[in-house]
């Protein structure tokens, strides 16, 4: 998989970051996290981030949040969590 204008990851590589983000979304639960504290966590390119949570928000994995904690909505800014299914199936796996 090519992501535009960057150079080329492997889809070993891919995968070790989207679970990353999905690990660092987990470890925030319930507060939301801007794709910028993501990638502050995980030491990765802002750009390379938001992507990425677009596709796992496509795989039903993650959900973006467009308002404020006052109900304003978010004009060029999205807050992101787990979904409730994704959120489960970790919370299962930490149990042990």
């Amino acid at each position: 998989m090519i992501i535009n204008k960057m150079s080329k990851l492997s889809e070993r590589i891919i995968q070790k970051i989207q679970e990353d983000i999905l690990f660092t979304l987990y470890q925030s639960s319930p507060k939301l996290l801007f794709a910028n504290n993501v990638a502050e966590e995980i030491g990765r390119d802002n750009e390379l981030i938001i992507k990425m949570l677009f596709q796992l928000k496509e795989k039903g994995l993650v959900k973006s949040i467009n308002l404020s904690n006052q109900g304003k909505m978010y004009v060029k800014r999205q807050r992101w969590t787990l979904t409730d299914d994704a959120y489960s199936a970790y919370n299962n796996l930490a149990k042990p």
